[in-house]
């Protein structure tokens, strides 16, 4: 089972990143990388980068290959949609905690404000 901190660790290098991850899981069609990239307001070359590692990650899967392809949110074990739903929850609740978790590396302790939250970690 991974922890908040595993998933961030192993998938994400960056706060965009998970952005992306989370607008993906919440939206109700496939998107395609430009649609995505508007949404954000990123390259689509930096989001289709993204995505490619999404889906070599098992994260995400391509749906449509026909044309322009486009993508959906669906990790391939229920142990990595747990993961990213314990992070979801995390980072609506303290979003701040969680870039800095993302862009430091490093592992809360209990004396850090991650105490109250250990249990999603």
């Amino acid at each position: 089972m991974h922890t908040v901190y595993d998933f961030l660790e192993d998938y994400i290098q960056a706060a965009w990143q998970l952005e992306l991850l989370l607008t993906l899981r919440s939206c109700d069609e496939p998107m395609t990388a430009s649609a995505l990239a508007g949404k954000l307001y990123m390259s689509q070359e930096a989001i289709q980068v993204a995505l490619t590692c999404f889906v070599a990650s098992d994260l995400v899967r391509i749906a449509d290959r026909e044309t322009t392809p486009t993508y959906v949110y669906r990790p391939s074990t229920a142990a990595l949609r747990h993961a990213v739903d314990l992070t979801a929850n995390l980072y609506r609740e303290r979003r701040a905690s969680v870039v800095d978790m993302i862009y430091t590396h490093s592992r809360p302790n209990s004396s850090t404000e991650y105490h109250q939250s250990n249990h999603l970690l």
